[in-house]
């Protein structure tokens, strides 16, 4: 017979989450895991599988929840050039406070993760996605005539995608508000 479980699944993701967040996946050893979370070692095992099915929960739940936030105006129907550059001060902004320095939960798992199959499958999945958020935005932006004809629109995707991952990674270092805002601005000068 199965033992009951002791504990609340969504709520032992979001600890695991912050856990992951701050420490990476080396860094979020199994028993922290268990001490932060107050679930038990076998309670997480049946639940989640092992460590990384642990991990990926936390980043649907990511994705879910801080990430849906932060792409909604991407999303809207007539998303173009503006929408784009508000996602991008939000990304700064949750990449440079809201995150003390962390960067981005997707793309540090996607880096640190990086020779996990089921780990790698599910980031480039979602940068998949947002690749092509951009690129749909691009198009009304080319349609609104705010973006020249001749712009390649999957390559300045694409690029978009990089962008995300620099800030991510820049996020790190700490750079002060005046340089981040800087970095957002010279970044989205190629969208003129």
């Amino acid at each position: 017979m199965a033992r009951p479980r002791n504990f609340d699944p969504d709520i032992v993701v979001e600890v695991a989450m912050r856990a992951f967040w701050e420490h990476g996946y080396a860094g979020a050893s199994f028993d922290k895991l268990v001490d932060d979370t107050g679930a038990s070692r076998h309670g997480i095992y049946q639940e989640f599988g092992d460590k990384t099915g642990l991990l990926l929960s936390t980043l649907l739940h990511y994705e879910q929840t801080v990430l849906h936030k932060l792409t909604l105006e991407l999303r809207g129907e007539k998303a173009a050039l503006p929408e784009i550059r508000q996602f991008f001060q939000r990304v700064a902004k949750v990449a440079r406070y809201d995150t003390e320095g962390a960067g981005c939960f997707m793309c540090n798992s996607h880096i640190e993760m990086e020779a996990e199959p089921q780990i790698r499958e599910y980031t480039e999945s979602f940068f998949q996605r947002l690749q092509r958020l951009f690129r749909r935005c691009l198009s009304q932006a080319q349609a609104q005539g705010e973006l020249e004809p001749e712009k390649n629109i999957t390559a300045l995707s694409h690029y978009l995608v990089g962008l995300v991952r620099g800030i991510s990674v820049n996020a790190r270092s700490n750079p002060s508000a005046k340089a981040y805002d800087a970095y957002i601005e010279v970044a989205l000068s190629v969208l003129k």
